[in-house]
Protein backbone atom coordinates (compact mmCIF):
# COMPACT_ATOMS: atom_id res chain seq x y z
CA UNK A 1 0.00 0.00 0.00
CA UNK A 2 2.74 2.58 0.91
CA UNK A 3 4.68 1.64 -2.66
CA UNK A 4 1.48 2.06 -4.44
CA UNK A 5 0.81 5.70 -2.86
CA UNK A 6 4.43 6.30 -3.37
CA UNK A 7 4.19 5.61 -6.80
CA UNK A 8 0.80 7.84 -7.58
CA UNK A 9 2.68 10.13 -6.01
CA UNK A 10 5.87 10.74 -8.38
CA UNK A 11 3.82 9.45 -11.73
CA UNK A 12 1.38 12.82 -10.64
CA UNK A 13 5.22 14.69 -10.10
CA UNK A 14 6.65 13.92 -13.03
CA UNK A 15 4.30 15.36 -15.51
CA UNK A 16 5.93 17.68 -17.37
CA UNK A 17 5.57 21.08 -16.47
CA UNK A 18 5.47 22.63 -20.20
CA UNK A 19 3.61 21.51 -23.01
CA UNK A 20 4.73 17.86 -24.10
CA UNK A 21 3.96 18.64 -27.68
CA UNK A 22 6.01 21.86 -27.63
CA UNK A 23 8.82 20.29 -29.31
CA UNK A 24 11.32 22.59 -31.49
CA UNK A 25 9.61 22.79 -35.40
CA UNK A 26 11.52 19.92 -37.11
CA UNK A 27 14.39 21.52 -39.61
CA UNK A 28 13.00 19.37 -42.98
CA UNK A 29 10.53 17.66 -44.15
CA UNK A 30 9.54 14.36 -41.55
CA UNK A 31 11.13 11.22 -43.18
CA UNK A 32 12.07 7.86 -41.52
CA UNK A 33 15.29 8.14 -39.01
CA UNK A 34 18.15 7.51 -41.37
CA UNK A 35 21.22 5.06 -39.63
CA UNK A 36 24.33 7.29 -41.04
CA UNK A 37 23.33 10.51 -38.76
CA UNK A 38 23.47 11.23 -35.16
CA UNK A 39 20.80 9.27 -33.10
CA UNK A 40 19.48 9.70 -30.12
CA UNK A 41 18.25 5.84 -28.32
CA UNK A 42 16.21 6.72 -25.74
CA UNK A 43 15.21 3.87 -23.10
CA UNK A 44 12.22 4.33 -22.20
CA UNK A 45 9.21 2.15 -20.45
CA UNK A 46 5.61 2.66 -20.50
CA UNK A 47 4.27 6.43 -22.08
CA UNK A 48 5.20 8.59 -18.99
CA UNK A 49 6.64 11.71 -17.78
CA UNK A 50 9.83 10.18 -17.00
CA UNK A 51 10.30 9.10 -21.05
CA UNK A 52 8.62 12.81 -22.01
CA UNK A 53 11.04 14.76 -19.93
CA UNK A 54 13.80 12.49 -21.06
CA UNK A 55 13.25 13.11 -24.44
CA UNK A 56 12.66 16.74 -24.11
CA UNK A 57 15.93 17.09 -22.01
CA UNK A 58 17.81 15.72 -25.01
CA UNK A 59 16.76 18.18 -27.50
CA UNK A 60 17.48 21.11 -25.09
CA UNK A 61 20.84 19.67 -24.29
CA UNK A 62 22.12 18.77 -27.55
CA UNK A 63 20.07 21.19 -29.98
CA UNK A 64 20.41 20.67 -33.74
CA UNK A 65 22.94 17.57 -32.89
CA UNK A 66 20.98 14.50 -33.48
CA UNK A 67 18.87 13.63 -36.64
CA UNK A 68 16.87 10.93 -34.98
CA UNK A 69 15.68 9.60 -32.04
CA UNK A 70 14.78 6.14 -31.38
CA UNK A 71 12.77 4.84 -28.64
CA UNK A 72 13.89 1.58 -26.76
CA UNK A 73 11.38 -0.66 -24.44
CA UNK A 74 11.47 -3.83 -23.41
CA UNK A 75 8.29 -5.91 -22.70
CA UNK A 76 9.00 -7.32 -19.52
CA UNK A 77 7.07 -11.16 -18.89
CA UNK A 78 7.41 -11.72 -14.90
CA UNK A 79 7.20 -15.29 -14.68
CA UNK A 80 5.67 -14.93 -11.52
CA UNK A 81 1.98 -14.09 -13.46
CA UNK A 82 2.64 -15.83 -16.46
CA UNK A 83 -0.51 -16.93 -17.87
CA UNK A 84 -0.45 -18.02 -20.91
CA UNK A 85 -0.04 -16.35 -24.63
CA UNK A 86 -2.54 -13.98 -23.76
CA UNK A 87 -0.10 -12.38 -21.00
CA UNK A 88 2.85 -12.35 -23.37
CA UNK A 89 0.10 -10.57 -25.96
CA UNK A 90 -0.96 -8.10 -23.84
CA UNK A 91 2.33 -6.87 -22.79
CA UNK A 92 3.55 -6.85 -26.01
CA UNK A 93 0.64 -4.55 -27.19
CA UNK A 94 1.28 -2.34 -24.16
CA UNK A 95 4.76 -1.80 -25.11
CA UNK A 96 4.40 -0.68 -28.56
CA UNK A 97 1.58 1.12 -28.00
CA UNK A 98 3.80 2.94 -25.28
CA UNK A 99 6.35 2.86 -28.62
CA UNK A 100 3.71 4.45 -30.81
CA UNK A 101 3.05 7.78 -28.69
CA UNK A 102 6.63 8.66 -28.08
CA UNK A 103 7.22 7.99 -32.05
CA UNK A 104 4.06 10.43 -32.89
CA UNK A 105 5.39 12.96 -29.86
CA UNK A 106 9.14 13.31 -31.42
CA UNK A 107 7.96 13.11 -35.44
CA UNK A 108 6.61 16.64 -35.28
CA UNK A 109 10.30 17.81 -34.07
CA UNK A 110 12.82 14.99 -35.44
CA UNK A 111 12.46 11.99 -37.76
CA UNK A 112 12.05 9.01 -34.90
CA UNK A 113 11.57 5.44 -34.64
CA UNK A 114 11.19 2.67 -32.04
CA UNK A 115 12.52 -0.77 -31.40
CA UNK A 116 11.31 -3.29 -28.46
CA UNK A 117 12.17 -6.46 -27.56
CA UNK A 118 10.42 -9.35 -25.17
CA UNK A 119 11.79 -11.06 -22.34
CA UNK A 120 11.65 -12.81 -18.52
CA UNK A 121 14.93 -10.66 -17.95
CA UNK A 122 15.07 -7.07 -18.75
CA UNK A 123 18.99 -5.86 -18.35
CA UNK A 124 20.15 -8.98 -20.11
CA UNK A 125 17.09 -8.06 -22.77
CA UNK A 126 18.16 -4.58 -22.74
CA UNK A 127 21.45 -5.35 -23.30
CA UNK A 128 21.28 -7.68 -26.23
CA UNK A 129 18.41 -4.79 -28.18
CA UNK A 130 20.99 -2.48 -27.92
CA UNK A 131 23.78 -4.09 -29.34
CA UNK A 132 21.36 -4.75 -32.24
CA UNK A 133 20.04 -0.93 -32.12
CA UNK A 134 24.40 0.22 -32.03
CA UNK A 135 24.69 -1.99 -35.02
CA UNK A 136 21.86 -0.20 -37.27
CA UNK A 137 22.41 2.85 -36.08
CA UNK A 138 26.05 3.14 -35.79
CA UNK A 139 26.64 6.98 -34.53
CA UNK A 140 24.11 6.55 -31.91
CA UNK A 141 24.44 7.44 -27.71
CA UNK A 142 21.88 6.11 -25.55
CA UNK A 143 20.08 7.84 -23.12
CA UNK A 144 17.84 7.04 -20.07
CA UNK A 145 15.99 8.91 -17.60
CA UNK A 146 16.63 8.33 -13.87
CA UNK A 147 14.21 9.48 -11.29
CA UNK A 148 15.24 12.11 -8.72
CA UNK A 149 13.77 12.23 -5.18
CA UNK A 150 13.90 15.74 -3.55
CA UNK A 151 13.47 13.42 -0.35
CA UNK A 152 13.92 9.41 -0.79
CA UNK A 153 12.65 7.67 0.95
CA UNK A 154 13.85 3.83 2.84
CA UNK A 155 11.22 2.40 0.24
CA UNK A 156 12.15 4.31 -2.65
CA UNK A 157 15.60 2.65 -3.09
CA UNK A 158 13.43 -0.81 -2.48
CA UNK A 159 10.58 -0.02 -5.10
CA UNK A 160 13.13 0.95 -7.73
CA UNK A 161 15.21 -1.64 -7.51
CA UNK A 162 12.58 -4.39 -8.33
CA UNK A 163 10.98 -1.82 -11.36
CA UNK A 164 13.17 -0.30 -12.93
CA UNK A 165 16.28 -2.02 -14.89
CA UNK A 166 19.29 -0.63 -14.53
CA UNK A 167 20.06 2.67 -16.93
CA UNK A 168 23.53 1.80 -17.27
CA UNK A 169 22.75 -1.57 -19.54
CA UNK A 170 24.15 -0.38 -22.62
CA UNK A 171 27.51 0.59 -21.09
CA UNK A 172 28.28 -2.66 -20.13
CA UNK A 173 28.84 -3.45 -23.71
CA UNK A 174 30.86 0.14 -24.43
CA UNK A 175 28.05 2.04 -25.57
CA UNK A 176 28.06 5.30 -24.85
CA UNK A 177 25.19 6.07 -22.36
CA UNK A 178 24.34 9.38 -20.86
CA UNK A 179 21.52 8.81 -17.45
CA UNK A 180 19.84 11.80 -17.19
CA UNK A 181 18.44 12.87 -13.68
CA UNK A 182 14.71 13.70 -13.62
CA UNK A 183 14.21 15.44 -10.48
CA UNK A 184 10.51 14.71 -8.28
CA UNK A 185 9.62 17.59 -6.50
CA UNK A 186 8.17 17.04 -3.45
CA UNK A 187 4.77 19.47 -2.88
Amino acid sequence: MVIKRHYSGVFAASRPRSDPHRLPPARRQKSPATEEEATAVLLVGGFSGLGIHSLLTVIKLFPRYFANVVFMSVGVVDSATFQGVEEVDRVRDETEEALKKYVDLAADGIPADQKMSMGTEAVSECERLAAEVAKEYERSIFFAGKLIFEREKWWTALAQRDRVPDPAAPAVQGLPMVVLPVRVLEE
